[in-house]
């Protein structure tokens, strides 16, 4: 990015377990500091999809890269000098299954996401000629690599269900799909490399943006599924993301030099990223591609739970606190962000 920025700050409570102590505590220290600070919400369920949000509040799974991108451009300005970026979302405690249903309603005639994605995975698999026995093969493929991931992280005991692993649609069972019923809080910290040096912030602490991208194509919704199924700017947004921060993504994560975190609410999505962003040349590959790389560093969100709109912040979170700890480990870490059917794609470059 032109003007640089580093992670300071990256903490979150998941179902009662975790603190705010770390971004508390930056947060003061930038307060005593006199440091001009903006903040920016991500919006809860309970804030209706289709109706204006409040100033400050941003939705969808890319509201943190649309966050990154307005504090980018306000540096140049001088208008701020930090970013506090929050999401509160206590799904499973204040919503019963009801109204978390009816709140998921999103799109004209009652339609939810699930399907309208199941619309959007048929189309794809056309449009990629892939059979909906081999769309259901790779999404199997795709499980098995985030429970591989999640499992090293010790989730003993946290599979899913029998149940979840029959169909729920025609294109996805239960484990296919994101799984919004998590009690989530979670807050970033974001400050200019001024900022880093006035206070003199531990190098060990900051995490470096070394990109971030979006792009859209057409709009939001179902009718806009045969433009989304494209998956364009996918690929536009990767490339300029790669062009900016000076490195070659692919080639860092083929090399295991870099570690990934793919959006992965229905299977559509990473099949789409894989092959729009030059990780394999034709959906076939993709099942041994999976053998070989973990895409996700959390388990993915059914497994790792996905809480609404602050899917995208939580795996910032885990990305940071990745880097910062795994001294030997790879340096260089690829978020990428999806816009709720798609229409929106980000890629986040970070480094440490």
């Amino acid at each position: 990015m032109d003007n640089m920025i580093s992670i300071v700050a990256a903490d979150r409570i998941v179902d009662h377990v975790g603190s705010h102590q770390e971004t508390d505590e930056v947060r003061r220290m930038l307060k005593r500091s006199g440091i001009p600070v903006s903040e920016c919400k991500i919006a809860p369920l309970k804030m209706p999809w289709n109706e204006p949000l409040p100033h400050g509040y941003l939705k969808g799974a890319c509201a943190p890269l649309q966050a990154i991108r307005s504090f980018g451009q306000s540096l140049s300005q001088n208008d701020t000098q930090a970013l506090v970026l929050t999401g509160v979302n206590h799904l499973r405690s204040d919503y019963t299954p009801s109204e978390r249903r009816k709140q998921m309603k999103v799109f004209k005639g009652g339609r939810t996401h699930l399907s309208a994605y199941d619309e959007l995975a048929g189309v794809f698999a056309r449009k990629n000629r892939i059979s909906k026995e081999g769309f259901r093969g790779i999404a199997a493929s795709l499980f098995e690599n985030y429970k591989k991931t999640f499992q090293s992280l010790k989730h003993h005991g946290t599979l899913p269900q029998k149940k979840w692993f029959e169909r729920i649609s025609e294109y996805f069972r239960g484990v296919d799909c994101a799984n919004p019923l998590v009690d989530f809080s979670g807050c970033v910290v974001m400050v200019s490399d001024a900022v880093v040096k006035q206070c003199q912030i531990p190098r060990e602490q900051c995490v470096r943006i070394a990109a971030c991208t979006l792009m859209e194509s057409g709009h939001d919704g179902p009718e806009e599924i045969e433009t989304i199924s494209a998956y364009i700017p996918i690929t536009g947004a990767f490339e300029q993301a790669c062009a900016s921060a000076g490195i070659d993504f692919r080639q860092a994560f083929l090399s295991r030099r870099a570690v990934l975190e793919v959006y992965t609410c229905y299977p559509v999505v990473p099949m789409a990223f894989l092959l729009r962003s030059g990780m394999v040349e034709h959906p076939s590959e993709i099942p041994s591609f999976l053998e070989r790389y973990e895409i996700t560093i959390t388990g993915g969100l059914n497994l790792a739970r996905a809480p609404w709109n602050n899917t995208t912040l939580n795996t910032l979170v885990s990305m940071v606190h990745l880097l910062r700890s795994d001294k030997a480990g790879p340096t260089i870490g690829g978020i990428h962000g999806n816009g709720s059917l798609g229409y929106q794609q980000g890629f986040l470059i970070l480094t440490r």
